[in-house]
């Protein structure tokens, strides 16, 4: 998992460390993410970002017995999603151990269990999960256009 393999480091780190999965292409400025981490002194930040769904249907709400106690249509639910982006201070290792398997989200329950100190950073620059062909493709296409521009000068402002 994500925070197991950080048992394998020699060291605890002295400082805040970032941590990122492997799939993610993102124009975050990390330094704005650390400034935020350590000026609201977090023990844990996760990089979030809203994510929305749409339901193309009108939901009916139900109680036990199929009555219909309300109704909306094509509703609209926001959630804040996890980027796989974070920031976790060295006391954080200590949550870690020498487990052989250990997900981000386990250690960040984990942290929250313990009462640590969670926070979001919301991500509002371009992010993107590479978890899938498809989205592989996408991102070779978003590659040229977001972080190139077509006559190979440098690097422009991803899009949001």
């Amino acid at each position: 998992g994500t925070a197991g393999c950080l048992a394998l480091m020699k060291e605890t780190p002295k400082e805040p460390l970032i941590v990122v999965n492997g799939d993610i292409m993102t124009r975050l400025s990390f330094e704005a993410l650390l400034e935020y981490h350590q000026e609201e002194r977090h023990d844990i930040t996760i990089g979030v970002r809203e994510y929305h769904i749409e339901i193309p249907f009108g939901v009916a709400k139900m109680n036990g017995h199929y009555l219909v106690t309300g109704i909306s249509e094509k509703p609209k639910k926001t959630y804040f999603i996890n980027t796989g982006i974070y920031v976790l201070n060295p006391k954080m290792f200590s949550l870690i151990g020498s487990v052989k398997r250990l997900d981000m989200t386990d250690l960040i329950s984990e942290a929250i269990r313990r009462r640590y100190t969670v926070g979001g950073f919301p991500i509002r620059e371009y992010w993107m999960d590479i978890g899938t062909r498809r989205d592989y493709e996408n991102a070779n296409t978003d590659y040229r256009h977001v972080f190139r521009q077509e006559d190979g000068e440098s690097v422009k402002r991803g899009r949001g």
